[in-house]
């Protein structure tokens, strides 16, 4: 996982990278409208995730009308590559979910 994680990071320029944070930096916060959001919302957190600890997660699904969070054991930032099966699982078992409504 270290290696794939590395190559994808490897492929990207410091120009881009840096252009990428500047544009992250910019953008005005949108949180005010998570409770506008009329559709069924899974906010996906690893545990060990430290860029976005799995209470921002749980605070945006609270503000979203029909948002749930769930909390990956033993994931970083990268839950969907960490713990796939795990991440596929809640996945699945969200999107069956929706459908049946």
């Amino acid at each position: 996982l270290v290696d794939q994680v590395r190559a994808i990071i490897q492929e990207n320029t410091p120009a881009g990278v840096a252009a990428a944070l500047r544009a992250m930096a910019a953008r005005p916060d949108s949180t005010p409208l998570l409770p506008r959001i009329s559709c069924p919302v899974l906010c996906v957190a690893g545990e060990e995730d430290m860029l976005t600890p799995p209470d921002v997660a749980r605070g945006m699904a609270e503000q979203i009308p029909r948002g749930r969070a769930i909390v990956i054991p033993l994931a970083g930032h990268l839950t969907n590559l960490e713990a796939p099966d795990a991440f596929n699982d809640a996945l699945a078992r969200f999107l069956s979910e929706c459908a049946g409504r």
